[in-house]
């Protein structure tokens, strides 16, 4: 018998699919809510996303947090009618959780949306996550008390987490707005 190796497999550079993917929801969501551009956040908010607010988030105003905070943000948002409604974080992992992981609470959706409220709270606007994993489509998440279109199907995860997919929630174009304050 020859001893034949077993071909290795290309290694994932994570960093890379993420900021990949990033720029791909920026894109549809530009495609998706004209004339709104949004752009991935540089450096994908670890200026002042998470827990690194404290240390540089005072040293910004509140337009400079808005294309900050999140991993994609509207980038002439100022230029628009109304507001974007959301902060986003994006999220692509090459495995799907397992159903016991959702059921029982310990999904890594879960920590994601820990995650996009911990930046909520920063500039004063909703969380959505938007994730995907290999071979499957691209889903968005939103807590129990963001009220989805009721036309959407959708599965309700233990602690309330709503999730679609994406392509049906952009279809709803007053859903991802909000209007400007009155001056």
């Amino acid at each position: 018998m020859e001893n034949q190796e077993k071909p290795k497999k290309k290694r994932v550079n994570s960093k890379g699919k993420g900021n990949g993917f990033e720029n791909k929801i920026a894109k549809i969501l530009s495609e998706a809510f004209k004339p709104m551009k949004f752009a991935r956040t540089p450096g994908s908010g670890a200026r002042v996303g998470g827990m690194n607010f404290g240390a540089f988030g005072q040293f910004f105003s509140q337009e400079a947090l808005n294309l900050f905070v999140g991993d994609v943000v509207p980038v002439n948002e100022q230029d628009c009618e109304q507001n974007f409604r959301f902060i986003v974080e994006c999220k692509a992992y090459k495995d799907a959780d397992k159903l016991e992981n959702l059921l029982h609470g310990n999904s890594n959706i879960y920590g994601w949306m820990e995650e996009v409220l911990v930046d909520c709270v920063k500039v004063k606007k909703d969380g959505i996550v938007i994730f995907k994993w290999n071979n499957t489509p691209i889903y968005a998440a939103v807590t129990k008390d963001i009220l989805l279109p009721a036309d959407l199907p959708k599965i309700t995860l233990t602690n309330g987490i709503q999730v679609v997919h994406l392509e049906k929630l952009l279809q709803h174009p007053s859903f991802w707005m909000v209007d400007k304050p009155k001056t």
